[in-house]
């Protein structure tokens, strides 16, 4: 595995945890920034969304370029030999019910060798009441498998929102903060129960010398193709199709390039033992 902090201290503490939160070393006006972002017209109708699931590509194009510009320096000074992959703009609108449930990025890489990194920073002050992101530590070594937009989960949600009522954690920041986590970590949201949007930024990045591949699930002929890609990408793919109802329906469209099968056990569903095995580990930890 590569290494991942320039930091030893948080890489270990990455590595054993799935995530590190830096704590405020953002500077910037932020209420410029939020106005800026919370201007911009995404023609997305959710409670929840990530602009990557408009249909305008000006507006996709101008959030990815604003938000590596803020967050680039951090990727590279933060991060051993990591390269910016994309970014999106995450919106939560008031709501009193809307959870973002449990999940896992996609896989965008061998992450048997290689660790996909995102950040995650807020635009105003993030707590529980305006929903705030929770995390179940440790996941990520135990919930292994290949991620993609159409590809089923596996995840049992009501195991899940079990272990969430006794080991979630609430991840409180203050705009300023930056929350770092392992891709494959799980983690949810809960309700915005303010009056404002919730905005944060968010950059995927991965190893400079990481192979990058997009997952696709063909249903018919029940098989996975691995799509080998570049860091243009996710712009391009969210460009030719309906984005957010593919993504909601986990029907995206095929992508184009070059592809290879991959053998592979998908492990869907989870097992029972693995959900066993990862509340013992954090039972032990507390």
């Amino acid at each position: 595995m590569n290494k991942i902090f320039r930091d030893n201290e948080l890489n270990q503490e990455f590595i054993k945890y799935g995530y590190v939160i830096l704590n405020d070393k953002l500077s910037m006006d932020f209420k410029k920034v939020y106005d800026f972002f919370n201007s911009l017209e995404s023609k997305v109708d959710n409670k929840f969304y990530s602009s990557l699931w408009s249909s305008d590509n000006k507006y996709r194009t101008i959030v990815d370029s604003e938000i590596k510009r803020i967050l680039t320096p951090f990727c590279e000074s933060y991060l051993d030999s990591y390269l910016p992959f994309f970014s999106d703009l995450l919106v939560k609108k008031p709501s009193l019910n809307h959870k973002l449930n449990w999940h896992q990025d996609w896989t965008f890489t061998d992450e048997r060798l290689f660790t996909q990194v995102f950040f995650w920073a807020p635009l105003q002050d993030v707590t529980i009441r305006n929903g705030c992101i929770m995390i179940l530590p440790k996941s990520h070594l135990f919930f292994n498998s290949l991620r993609g937009g159409n590809i089923p989960s596996g995840l049992d949600y009501n195991k899940l929102n079990e272990l969430e009522k006794k080991y979630a954690q609430y991840i409180v920041l203050k705009k300023g903060d930056i929350l770092v986590f392992n891709q494959s970590l799980l983690h949810a949201s809960l309700p915005n129960r303010s009056l404002k949007n919730r905005l944060a930024l968010g950059l995927y990045c991965l190893p400079k010398d990481a192979p990058k591949y997009h997952y696709h699930y063909d249903q018919v002929a029940k098989r996975i193709l691995r799509y080998h890609i570049d860091l243009d990408f996710i712009i391009q793919f969210s460009a030719n199709q309906d984005f957010k109802n593919n993504i909601l329906n986990q029907s995206m469209s095929v992508p184009a390039g070059e592809f290879e099968e991959f053998s592979v056990d998908l492990i869907r569903p989870f097992f029972p033992e693995v959900y066993e095995r990862y509340e013992s580990e954090l039972t032990a930890l507390n």
